[in-house]
């Protein structure tokens, strides 16, 4: 990474290096730094990455942690189940690739930055959605279901140009706790959901309740709050009482 990415000639400048910056630059009366804490959860846009963080990772572990022994449904040895459970991250490698450049392309034409962030999380949440409901439709058809329970891993993958840009998108300054924040909630939600999914099978043996209708309920709870909360334009957390957090994007804070 160092030596792909840092350029040793280019000069550091400090976080608030911008003169024209807004006023409350983040300072306490000593002139250490303090984290907007209350301003980032006053904010709907971080409310929306959360939900989207929460939901994309509660089906992320679920389906993940449960693939290999869903296959063994349909008689897969364990072993050739383990090995089956590679190609949805290496499908989901393929999403990454093309999603990252895509929403860049549509950034660069000009069209809005909320717009392309929201269209390719709704991509990532409703489309896998759309396929664990086919795979539940359809599970009797071992080769219909699989594939499409590889397939919503894989397209899950288009949060790469949403979910993970977002925070720096809001505020580059901010960017490091605004991820610890959905982040959290995205561990909390891949912590649960498997010991969810799990104790649900063990009562019922029915993988249509125990993983696809929770994981298909919570992606579209997650797609709605997200879809409605959302805003990506530049936000200045720093801003003291009176002043409106969220800034002309030519202002914004670095």
């Amino acid at each position: 990474w160092q030596a792909l990415w840092r350029d040793p000639s280019r000069p550091q400048e400090p976080v608030n290096a911008d003169p024209n910056g807004w006023r409350g630059e983040g300072r306490d009366p000593n002139g250490n730094h303090v984290v907007p804490w209350g301003a980032f959860f006053r904010t709907k846009g971080v409310w929306a990455v959360i939900a989207a963080h929460f939901a994309d990772n509660w089906a992320k572990f679920a389906l993940t942690a449960w693939l290999p022994t869903y296959f063994t449904h349909y008689g897969i040895s364990l072993t050739h189940a383990s090995m089956l459970a590679l190609v949805p991250p290496i499908a989901g490698i393929m999403v990454a690739g093309f999603a990252g450049p895509a929403a860049t392309a549509q950034i660069r034409a000009g069209r809005d930055i909320t717009t392309v962030r929201r269209n390719f999380m709704l991509l990532a949440l409703l489309l896998p959605a759309g396929c664990l409901l086919g795979a539940s439709v359809l599970i009797q058809q071992t080769m219909a279901s699989i594939f499409l329970v590889i397939a919503a891993i894989a397209l899950s993958r288009f949060c790469v140009a949403s979910l993970y840009c977002i925070h720096a998108d809001m505020s580059p300054k901010h960017s490091a706790p605004l991820l610890g924040i959905t982040n959290t909630a995205g561990a909390f939600a891949g912590v649960l959901s498997s010991k969810v999914v799990g104790g649900i099978f063990q009562q019922t043996g029915s993988w249509q309740l125990a993983l696809f209708g929770p994981t298909i309920a919570i992606y579209i709870i997650g797609a709605a709050i997200f879809s409605a909360l959302i805003d990506v334009r530049p936000h200045n957390f720093d801003a003291v009482d009176g002043e409106d957090i969220v800034m002309p994007r030519e202002q914004r804070v670095h």
